[in-house]
């Protein structure tokens, strides 16, 4: 499984598998049956968003390798999304729906794609110091995108300009929000706090920043160390 998602509402749960065909799955929440399954491309399917507008809207988004598709699971439809003379097509990492229905893509080119329906409606430049745009979360009016370039940026999504950005230091992998506080996953397995408004960042969760952890021994009654493909070792306090 490569992606999932859930409807606003509740009632659906959307899925893709890493299958040659990438296939898009839809179960009842409720019931646990599946609803629909379609093949979805052959490229590699990497993020999927169901649409958050009011009304019992279950549309949904996938992004993936070359790749930008619009599911409609009440009547079983899929379409792929036309950029038309907006922007060049392009490959996208994440996806996101706002309360009007629009859908913002992060693209592998350091853009985000805005999206109404199936048809590119405008693309956003600038937001990222290069490299792909690897989260991306709305709420309340505002884009926060993760990058490559290890920032946070907030966008915006009625003028489209940037408003703030916060550095991490390493690739974002994924973003989420409550009111003025996010979580940010990072690529080094840390995930950090952060408060919006005072910008102050807290790490409350760490690992082994890549490869495999290959030895774990406790010291005392509240210490253990560890250490793993990343060169490094860890003393962690258990409490």
């Amino acid at each position: 499984m490569n992606a999932i998602t859930i409807s606003q509402d509740g009632s659906l749960i959307a899925l893709t598998d890493n299958s040659n065909d990438h296939n898009i799955y839809f179960f009842n929440a409720s019931s646990g049956n599946r609803e629909w399954k379609e093949k979805g491309d052959t490229n590699r399917i990497f993020d999927l968003s169901f649409n958050t507008k009011s009304g019992g809207d279950v549309r949904c988004c996938s992004v993936g390798k070359n790749h930008i598709k619009f599911w409609n699971p009440s009547d079983k439809s899929v379409e792929k999304g036309i950029f038309g003379d907006a922007s060049l097509a392009t490959s996208f990492a994440c996806c996101t729906y706002d309360s009007d229905g629009l859908c913002y893509a992060g693209a592998t080119n350091s853009e985000i794609y805005v999206w109404e329906g199936r048809n590119l409606k405008t693309t956003v430049k600038n937001v990222h110091k290069g490299g792909f745009i690897c989260a991306i979360k709305w709420m309340g009016g505002k884009i926060y995108s993760g990058g490559k370039d290890g920032n946070v940026v907030v966008t915006n999504s009625t003028s489209l300009e940037v408003e703030r950005s916060f550095n991490f230091g390493c690739l974002i992998r994924a973003i989420d929000i409550e009111g003025s506080k996010a979580l940010v996953g990072l690529r080094d397995g840390t995930i950090f706090h952060l408060d919006i408004e005072s910008q102050a960042k807290k790490a409350i969760m760490e690992s082994h920043s890549e490869g495999e952890v290959w030895g774990l021994a406790p010291i005392d009654d509240t210490h253990v160390i560890t250490t793993g493909d990343d060169n490094k070792v860890k003393v962690w306090d258990i409490a």
